[in-house]
């Protein structure tokens, strides 16, 4: 896993860009602490931290090929058998670094390469001879790649706050980007709040060359939706499941997992117990509401599992709060951020590498919100949002005006080809799952250097899981059908019976007890108060009512947003 960062400026001078990219670097230095290489030529340069997870010695970046240089984030699963077709093929492949494989598959299969491959990556590939940039991304979105672009003028990154070493960076902020964060919690791709910083849509590749900005769609999942599904068996599922774990565990370095002793990562860490015995790492609550204590601690008990336990406090939330809301660069408010940050560190100390669970909500129709009875998706839109129009209306924020569009259009064109109910799944699939989930998880680990690790988003999983039919994936009596039905004998009846409980904080309770003197001082920041729409009443009214559940989200999102406008970028070379 890794850290990218790259600079296409035709009238800067090498002296001066290799600055700017040395500078970069350093600021990605957490994603890749083991390594860093560099290429550089008139107006153009290129940077890379490595976080070195496979063949150690040898995987160090950049790769070469002819005319051509890969940067590369991620990871590859299952490539073995295309290794050896590139050898036989005649590629001098020398390694047993995924990158090198990826950098052949790329020269072999031309613009179908990515169909060839499953894995999580974004990457970069330079051509010094036709100075053209290809900059792509993984299907889900489980690596980040940002971009702005002005003219002849490109760069990309990681991560936001690499841009700070770019002089040329316009940090122009987004005023509907706000408003749509507030409401949503996250921003939907191409948006990050500032308005010419973008985040590569997941599933696509960009080329630019001079002065030009082209897109590509190699995994369009609206199409995907359309295709017929048939009757699939549990049988057929665990076979695959068990492959795509088995090949998330191969790693150079230690490999441990995420368990909430929810189904699906006990599903995950069951069948890496079959080949490998790893440790789990989960975080308890002293609240019992929240807890999930019982079913992890079960689940460890039945397969005499090594495991590593560590709590989230209100001290912890605290001390840690600004580091991790900035951590993100872009408007970012899922409250779990803070546990997922927290568990992260504790295993960090552990082991290099993770496996979660995550996609199986989204994928087996595990949210309760799913199953909301009213048909009418502008209500449910509205229900399930931060700020929903009652809570808007006696917060005083009625000035906030958030154009949902991009949901509404999207949810239109899937309604057309499938279920209402599976609709609302789908939906998550393409802005929920890849918005908030994976790029949670993707700042949260590599905050700390840990590689993290989803076998339910290998390619060979999903498409397998969007060609079933709906009754294959839950019934009147069960959810996650499919899912549970296949791991039955894996797991205690009390993990795949129990309710679903999601991965939250005891906000409510925080705000107006242990965390109330902070959370004032926070709300009065001059910040929040500067910005036209929140008034002084905006903020006696949430404060006085900190200790509802129904208003933590929003409060959350305005803790965020403060620490995001106190921040603001500068450039620092």
């Amino acid at each position: 896993m890794c850290g990218i960062v790259g600079l296409i400026d035709p009238f800067c001078k090498k002296e001066v860009l290799s600055r700017q990219l040395e500078k970069g670097c350093q600021l990605l230095k957490h994603r890749g602490p083991d390594d860093q290489g560099m290429y550089l030529e008139e107006g153009a340069g290129f940077g890379v931290r490595r976080l070195a997870i496979q063949d150690l010695v040898n995987g160090k970046q950049p790769f070469y090929y002819r005319n051509h240089v890969l940067f590369f984030n991620g990871e590859l699963y299952g490539i073995h058998s295309l290794r050896h077709n590139l050898i036989q093929l005649g590629y001098p492949i020398s390694t047993n670094c995924d990158t090198e494989v990826f950098l052949y598959a790329y020269f072999h299969y031309k613009e179908n390469f990515l169909d060839q491959l499953s894995g999580m990556f974004a990457f970069a590939i330079w051509n010094s001879e036709t100075k053209q940039l290809v900059i792509g991304r993984d299907r889900w979105g489980e690596k980040p790649l940002y971009y702005t672009q002005n003219g002849n003028y490109f760069a990309f990154a990681s991560e936001i706050h690499a841009f700070k070493a770019f002089e040329k960076t316009d940090w122009t902020i987004s005023k509907p980007d706000i408003y749509f964060f507030l409401q949503h919690s996250h921003l939907l791709v191409p948006k990050t709040g500032w308005e010419n910083i973008h985040k590569l849509e997941q599933g696509s590749i960009l080329t630019f060359k001079e002065g030009k900005v082209d897109f590509y769609r190699y995994f369009n999942f609206l199409q995907t939706i359309q295709k017929k599904t048939i009757q699939k068996t549990p049988t057929q599922f665990l076979d695959i499941l068990n492959t795509s774990v088995k090949e998330c565990l191969v790693s150079d370095r230690p490999v441990g997992a995420f368990l909430s002793g929810g189904v699906d990562s006990s599903s995950i860490v069951a069948l890496a117990k079959k080949h490998l015995d790893i440790p789990v790492f989960s975080l308890c609550w002293d609240n019992p509401k929240y807890t999930e204590e019982t079913y992890s601690n079960m689940l460890v008990r039945h397969l005499n599992l090594k495991h590593y336990k560590t709590s989230c406090t209100p001290n912890y939330f605290k001390q840690h709060f600004d580091s991790i809301a900035a951590s993100y660069g872009e408007l970012f408010g899922d409250e779990s951020m803070i546990p997922t940050s927290c568990l992260a560190e504790f295993a960090k100390s552990h082991v290099d590498v993770v496996l979660t669970g995550d996609g199986g909500d989204e994928l087996f129709h595990g949210y309760d919100r799913y199953f909301f009875n009213d048909l009418d998706f502008m209500k449910y839109l509205d229900i399930f949002s931060a700020l929903p129009k009652q809570l808007k209306e006696k917060s005083h924020l009625s000035r906030i005006q958030v154009d949902n569009h991009p949901y509404i259009e999207l949810h239109e064109f899937i309604i057309k080809s499938t279920h209402p109910l599976r609709a609302r799944s789908y939906l998550d699939l393409i802005t929920y799952l890849t918005n908030t989930i994976l790029t949670k998880v993707d700042r949260a680990t590599m905050r700390v250097s840990l590689e993290s690790r989803a076998p339910f988003l290998q390619k060979r999983i999903t498409d397998f899981i969007l060609g079933t039919k709906i009754e294959d994936l839950h019934s009147s009596r069960l959810r996650k059908k499919i899912l549970k039905d296949a791991v039955c004998h894996l797991l205690p009846s009390k993990i795949l019976n129990r309710e679903k409980k999601g991965f939250g904080m005891p906000l409510e309770f925080w705000f107006s007890q242990d965390l109330k003197s902070w959370l004032i001082e926070r709300l009065h920041s001059s910040f929040l108060l500067s910005l036209d729409f929140i008034h002084e009443n905006s903020v006696e009214y949430l404060i006085k009512n900190a200790g509802k559940k129904s208003h933590k989200r929003l409060i959350f999102n305005l803790l965020v947003l403060e620490t995001w406008l106190r921040n603001q970028p500068k450039y620092i070379c």
